[in-house]
């Protein structure tokens, strides 16, 4: 996740249950849409399901970063665990920012600090991370993983002992783990060329192939469109614009986006003036031969939209509006499902998962 402005929540979170009647000629295709309570009251940040399906949920309750899980769909959860115990310098508050959870139970966490406002040294203001050991009910002490001034944090694990974090300082980079999480290979840039929108994010994942996908905003020539690079195992990559509409602007607008795996490629939701776009981007991440979709989707600076698809090709986009997640759910045609659906939600981030019987189960 993404450097959230966390703001205090102002009213309960609506719960709701909302099944949108089926496409004729979908062959059944399950796309029931689930909308669940945060727990403790919290506001949701990101949400991931493990092969088992137990759904993690990352939130934060009185400005603090908070792990629960939920073994019935979530409709429960257990107790939730500070991601951060404690912290040498105690003015500072951690946002969370990204999670990632192997199937075994190892659960890392992306944090960012407010360092900027009390000018603490550069190298302090870097890529935070907190690690869930497999049984365990605490996190491990917070470490600073990058040491050096750095925004834009994600994070992807393969296995339990592999495990990949991106950011940007003026250009795109990377680091990876391969005894899980103990140590990192030294600061990496992708390419000197990549040049990124400072306050936007990244976001990284696994694909099918066990290989890596990037997704920033470029800036050359205030030319703000989207990548997605893939990283090769034996440390090459390629590049692809994904983004079709163009957005030229001489400032960084200050958005965030969603990547998830889908089949061999991904599907990528992201904002270009103002409005929200997805796409069905192949192996190679480029786009496939339908132009991109434009949602009825108003994006704002910094609010985390939803991409999710289940294994019959159903994606459902997700936004946040005026207190308010909104979502509307596709086809594999990419042609809308019924009409959008809605849930009271003051967090800028939008966040859910698909379980196994291919139903979207999302947190507002």
């Amino acid at each position: 996740m993404r450097q959230i402005n966390v703001i205090t929540l102002a009213t309960a979170t609506l719960m709701m249950v909302m099944s949108m009647p089926a496409l004729a000629g979908s062959d059944e295709a399950n796309h029931q849409v689930i909308v669940r309570a945060v727990p403790d009251g919290g506001m949701p940040l990101v949400a991931r399901i493990t092969r088992d399906g137990t759904i993690h949920l990352l939130y934060v309750v009185n400005k603090r970063p908070m792990y629960a899980t939920s073994r019935d769909g979530g409709k429960t959860f257990g107790q939730g665990l500070a991601v951060v115990q404690a912290f040498a310098d105690t003015r500072l508050t951690f946002t969370g920012e990204d999670m990632a959870v192997t199937d075994g139970g190892r659960v890392y966490v992306a944090l960012s600090t407010d360092g900027w406002k009390f000018k603490v040294p550069k190298e302090e203001m870097g890529f935070h991370l907190a690690i869930l050991e497999p049984g365990k009910r605490a996190f491990t002490p917070v470490r600073n993983v990058n040491l050096m001034p750095s925004s834009g944090y994600s994070l992807a694990a393969s296995d339990e002992r592999h495990v990949v974090l991106t950011w940007f300082s003026k250009t795109l980079y990377w680091s990876k783990s391969d005894d899980g999480g103990a140590t990192f290979t030294p600061n990496a840039v992708v390419d000197p060329n990549y040049l990124v929108c400072e306050c936007c994010t990244t976001r990284v994942v696994y694909g099918a192939d066990g290989e890596l996908a990037i997704m920033y905003r470029e800036k050359t020539d205030n030319h703000r469109d989207m990548y997605l690079v893939r990283m090769k195992k034996d440390g090459s990559h390629t590049r692809n614009r994904c983004s079709q509409a163009s957005w030229d602007i001489n400032a960084c607008p200050m958005t965030y986006w969603d990547l998830e795996p889908a089949g061999d490629g991904f599907i990528a939701a992201w904002p270009t003036r103002g409005k929200l776009y997805f796409n069905r981007l192949d192996a190679d991440g480029k786009p496939g031969n339908a132009r991109e979709v434009m949602t009825e989707g108003q994006t704002t600076m910094r609010s985390q939209p939803l991409a999710l698809t289940n294994a019959a090709g159903m994606t459902l986009i997700g936004w946040r509006q005026q207190g308010q997640l909104m979502w509307q759910v596709y086809d594999n045609q990419n042609k809308p499902i019924g009409a959008k659906g809605s849930a009271q939600g003051v967090s800028p981030a939008a966040a859910g998962v698909v379980d196994k019987a291919g139903r979207f189960i999302i947190f507002p």
